[in-house]
């Protein structure tokens, strides 16, 4: 993985009770120069508003800083939500971590 890449590992729940836990995660790899910041989502069954949230403003800090957020390995539940509320349209997704580092240099 390139070294302006970095990967953050969702939670199994990502709710109002842990989303500032994530939130410093993506933020400090921004603030230490990376690029690109993929959320890895494989192990998160469940994301309530506050994780929705979370990550729509995580999105827009990092491309105020000139760099990228990539969600990779969504399961089904979760694809549906974002596509439900139509987030599907604002995030670069991915299926897998390997395919967001090839997707990161889209966005």
């Amino acid at each position: 993985m390139p070294e302006a890449m970095a990967v953050v590992e969702g939670p199994t729940q990502f709710i109002v009770d842990n989303r500032a836990e994530v939130r410093q995660h993506v933020r400090s790899q921004l603030e230490q120069g990376r690029a690109t910041v993929i959320v890895d989502l494989s192990r998160t069954e469940y994301v309530d508003s506050a994780g929705l949230g979370t990550l729509v403003l995580l999105n827009k800090e990092a491309r105020a800083a000139g760099g990228c957020l990539v969600l990779a390995g969504l399961s089904e539940h979760v694809r549906d939500l974002l596509r439900l509320v139509r987030l599907d349209e604002v995030f670069t997704i991915a299926a897998t971590v390997e395919d967001a580092t090839r997707a990161a240099t889209a966005c």
